[in-house]
């Protein structure tokens, strides 16, 4: 088994021990967002395999709500020394979010909420049979256990108001946890 992406960074930069993750900039002003994310795909089994022009930001707008999502971490996950993907992140997210399509939260972070547990759930079943078997991933924090597979970001205007939610995709010993979801106001630092 193994992945497309790259593990997520951790919050002490003089622990780092691998390359650069995902950059991914998010921006709020009065005018809107600004979403930007570098295009690189490396591949785990081989360094020198690598899409210099991969997608990294999807739109899941619908009616009134117009959101965007970004991933940094681990983005696919391949059969054992195999091009054929097993799980894919951004794929599972556009399906967790058209089977969403009609039900709706007050708030972004619900809905990322909803959104997540269907997405862990697709990988927790993908596991069970064998697919993967070793999510990979990072500590954030030195002092955790859990490692983080992925982060979702979310941002956008949802029931009209501007905001964000993050996702952080974990496990810890091959078990996975339970979304981790933080939501931010969108603030353009204007009071």
């Amino acid at each position: 088994m193994g992945y497309r992406g790259d593990l997520v960074m951790p919050a002490s930069w003089s622990q780092v021990t691998i390359r650069m993750s995902t950059a991914i900039m998010l921006a709020y002003s009065p005018d809107g967002f600004v979403i930007a994310a570098d295009g690189l795909q490396k591949n785990s089994y081989d360094p020198n395999k690598f899409n210099p022009t991969t997608q990294k930001i999807f739109d899941l707008s619908y009616g009134r709500d117009h959101i965007a999502f970004s991933l940094s971490g681990v983005a696919q996950y391949t059969a054992a020394h195999s091009d054929s993907v097993v799980f894919d992140f951004n794929e599972e997210a556009l399906a967790a979010a058209a089977s969403l399509h009609g039900r709706h939260c007050k708030k972004l972070g619900g809905y990322a909420v909803r959104l997540s547990r269907i997405i862990n759930e697709r990988l927790r079943i993908v596991a069970s049979h064998g697919s993967v078997s070793d999510f990979e991933g990072s500590a954030l924090e030195p002092q955790s256990d859990a490692k983080t597979i992925a982060v979702l970001t979310l941002a956008g205007y949802y029931n009209t108001d501007p905001q964000i939610a993050v996702v952080y995709f974990r496990h810890k010993d091959q078990r996975l946890h339970e979304p981790e979801i933080c939501q931010y106001p969108a603030s353009s630092g204007r009071s």
